[in-house]
């Protein structure tokens, strides 16, 4: 089996609220926003640190050449991972969010495409610590 190596990018942070559900079916999303409706059910963290357009400068060029991310995902002691494919399509410069894709669509929002998970697929336990408010980890990292 090859190997193969992960290099940390990106550290994100973001909160919890009570309306996360996350139930989309096909995208998950981060939002700097400091609130959330129940309409917003592929959101899964609030108030981020960072969006599309914050996005440090290597984590862009591997992305927007196609690489490979690890995307892990840390609510207190629970944790899940997606993995996820760049594409030269992605510009990156939403300001608000960043989103994650099980499609190959892609809009200024979106960090990468054909995704392993969206929302409704990301560990139960995870999205119950973020329901009751727990703070949201985000580390990507470069897959070569």
């Amino acid at each position: 089996m090859p190997s193969c190596k992960l290099f940390p990018l990106q550290v994100i942070h973001a909160k919890g609220h009570k309306n996360i559900a996350a139930t989309h079916r096909t995208t998950f999303e981060i939002t700097k926003e400091g609130f959330l409706t129940k309409r917003g059910d592929c959101i899964i963290g609030i108030s981020s640190s960072a969006s599309a357009k914050d996005l440090n400068e290597e984590l862009r060029k591997h992305v927007q050449g196609k690489g490979e991310l690890a995307i892990l995902l840390v609510s207190g002691k629970q944790t899940d991972i997606v993995f996820c494919h760049g594409d030269h399509r992605l510009s990156l410069q939403n300001p608000y969010k960043l989103i994650v894709r099980k499609s190959t669509y892609a809009d200024d929002s979106t960090l990468c495409v054909e995704a392993s998970k969206a929302a409704a697929e990301i560990d139960r336990e995870l999205i119950k610590s973020l329901s009751e408010g727990g703070e949201l980890l985000v580390v990507i990292f470069a897959i070569s």
